[in-house]
């Protein structure tokens, strides 16, 4: 589409993060050894969260997606994620990727609801999903959707800090969909927070 682009919000994982989680892979890839000619697995550099998919936005819809994401952002505190397994997803009965599947996140459904109402109040149109986020990072696609999936999970347990949310374009290939980093939201360092809060409290003293 012309003067458009395929945009999301997302968390991407640290390279300490990646380099754990390919224990994890490594266990599940010999779990499912009998179906592995059915498994496409991503390359590491496509890993990742996401938050928001927004589809196809105009340039002005995207500096206007900026805009917002920023200020909600720059107030949004670093919190931390809980993964617990790879798995079948999203249904064992029909399944069609392999998941990293983690725990509910109120922090990412709050900055969601946020963002989402900000942004169609501005006028953007994209599609919107107001079930609970299941944090999960795609790390396979199967070759087609295999029904009856064995029932087959590897315990991965994770924990980790979101120290900021990233914006991707995605642009489609015949390899599959690639990735392009569009802007980084920091999120606020609560002990810096904590560090100026106290600054003005003793300033205020004198």
């Amino acid at each position: 589409m012309a003067n458009k682009k395929r945009v999301f919000l997302a968390v991407s994982l640290e390279k300490s993060i990646i380099f754990s989680l390919r224990k994890g892979i490594a266990k599940f890839k010999k779990k499912t050894r009998k179906i592995s000619s059915l498994i496409r697995w991503l390359p590491e550099k496509n890993f990742h969260l996401t938050i928001i998919f927004f589809g196809y936005l105009s340039l002005p819809e995207i500096d206007i997606l900026r805009e917002e994401a920023k200020k909600i952002f720059a107030s949004q505190e670093v919190f931390n994620l809980f993964f617990e397994r790879i798995c079948f997803a999203p249904e064992k009965k029909f399944a069609k990727m392999i998941w990293w599947r983690g725990k509910r996140s109120l922090e990412l459904e709050k900055i969601r609801k946020e963002l989402t109402g900000k942004l169609l109040n501005r006028g953007l149109s994209f599609s919107t999903n107001n079930r609970p986020l299941v944090p999960h990072i795609t790390l396979a696609r199967l070759k087609k959707i295999l029904p009856g999936a064995p029932d087959i999970s590897e315990e991965f347990n994770q924990e980790f800090s979101v120290k900021k949310i990233d914006l991707f374009e995605s642009k489609l290939s015949p390899q599959g969909a690639r990735y392009y980093l569009l802007e980084s939201f920091p999120l606020k360092n609560k002990r810096e927070a904590n560090v100026a809060q106290s600054a003005e409290q003793l300033h205020g003293k004198e």
